[in-house]
């Protein structure tokens, strides 16, 4: 994670690869798929990262980091183009993690940016 948060994208990505790949049932795993997830939108690869946030939200809706990683595959999902599909994103992380007060916060300031219904 250091990796992709000090900007080494495609080391980041391999090194958390890796970890999946070897530890598939760590508790680390989520947090390591949404990881991947932010390397891929930090590179510009939205369609990527779009499916592999989804894929951390399905695997592990309850994990650690799947509020982030439904707001971030909204994020995705508007630099793709589909406004839309990233409203309905913002607003099922908001019925999903309505108890998570930073989820909601940003969720919220999204919607509000991307001017959703």
């Amino acid at each position: 994670m250091g990796a992709v948060q000090d900007g080494r994208l495609a080391e980041g990505r391999a090194k958390l690869e890796a970890f999946r790949r070897d530890y598939p049932g760590s508790p680390l795993a989520g947090d390591a798929q949404h990881w991947i997830a932010e390397a891929m939108f930090a590179g510009g690869d939205y369609r990527q990262a779009a499916q592999a946030y989804l894929a951390n939200t399905s695997e592990y809706p309850e994990g650690r980091q799947a509020p982030d990683s439904m707001i971030g595959l909204a994020l995705a999902l508007e630099k793709l183009g589909q406004q839309a599909e990233a409203c309905f994103t913002l607003d099922e992380a908001l019925k999903r993690y309505g108890s998570d007060r930073a989820a909601t916060d940003r969720a919220t300031a999204e919607r509000a940016r991307l001017v959703c219904p």
